[in-house]
């Protein structure tokens, strides 16, 4: 097809408190690139390493991160990886979205 959109998209919960799973899950998504952090304490993007330069760069949404406590973010504009997590109870709820999207002017 000349386009397309593909989103994975999963709610889930965790007895951990939010730092432990937000290191988790900095390692987890470290595999696919430099990290954008959007948080309160970061209200500008931050990278984690040297970024990408170029129109597909990743950028923090001015509402975000919403009711999130911290928001991160790998790829490119059009394949990107999302993890949102905010506390919940004792926990941490969070949640994990993969974006891919393609159109004529991709190769």
């Amino acid at each position: 097809p000349l386009f397309g959109l593909k989103v994975v998209a999963v709610q889930l919960e965790s007895a951990d408190d939010l730092e432990k799973v937000a290191a988790y899950y900095r390692q987890a998504l470290s595999k696919y690139g430099p990290i954008l952090e959007c948080s309160d304490a970061a209200k500008r993007k931050r990278k984690t390493e040297v970024p990408a330069t170029g129109d597909d760069e990743l950028t923090c949404d001015p509402d975000e991160p919403g009711s999130h406590k911290v928001v991160y973010k790998v790829g490119t504009d059009k394949n990107q990886r999302i993890v949102a997590l905010k506390p919940h109870g004792r926990g941490t709820q969070f949640s994990l979205v993969h974006v891919d999207t393609r159109g004529e002017s991709d190769e």
